[in-house]
């Protein structure tokens, strides 16, 4: 119940702090030698991205009632209905000079306690556990992929979400991507 909490509030916070970021813009265009680029400001030739806020998405079962005991156990999860991938978006541009990223996951229904949740970035499971969000540091500028799975107690597969492409450009660095 405390997980459930703390992931509304941060979905709550996020959602406020969107309009702002999203006044700036992402330019794409074509540097000097034919590659892909993106920049904050207007740049020659450059075309203005199209940003979409995401409707803040809705869990598809009800918290559960404050009064139940949580001495009272679990009904047991034999499969999932979906494994999304909140953040980050598909085709994100994540422009921060520490190259943070953060990793939300919304399993429906809840994450049962007999199974974990593994993180893949780039093609390495670099998370496995019960927390669906992770705080990446240090990524490095380019394109990246994350996808998620959820594993009973013996390893099987129950469910993997769609990956998910973002791009971090970080300040300062060179605005094109290698």
């Amino acid at each position: 119940m405390k997980d459930y909490f703390s992931f509304t509030v941060l979905v709550a916070i996020a959602s406020l702090l969107l309009p702002m970021a999203s006044n700036a813009g992402i330019y794409k265009y074509l540097d000097e030698n034919g590659r892909v680029a993106y920049s904050d400001k207007p740049v020659e030739g450059a075309k203005k991205m199209k940003i979409q806020r995401q409707p803040t998405p809705q869990p598809d079962e009800s918290p559960e009632d404050d009064d139940a005991s949580e001495d009272e156990e679990e009904e047991e999860v034999t499969s999932y209905k979906s494994l999304k991938i909140l953040n980050p978006t598909h085709d994100k541009v994540i422009s921060d000079r520490s190259g943070s990223v953060q990793v939300i996951l919304l399993p429906s229904p809840r994450l049962s306690s007999e199974h974990q949740l593994i993180i893949n970035v780039d093609g390495k499971d670099i998370s496995r556990g019960k927390h669906a969000n992770l705080n990446l540091a240090n990524v490095h500028r380019g394109s990246h992929t994350v996808s998620g799975r959820i594993v009973d107690a013996d390893g099987n597969l129950m469910i993997e979400s769609p990956s998910v492409s973002f791009h971090v450009r970080r300040n300062g660095d060179d605005l094109a991507f290698k």
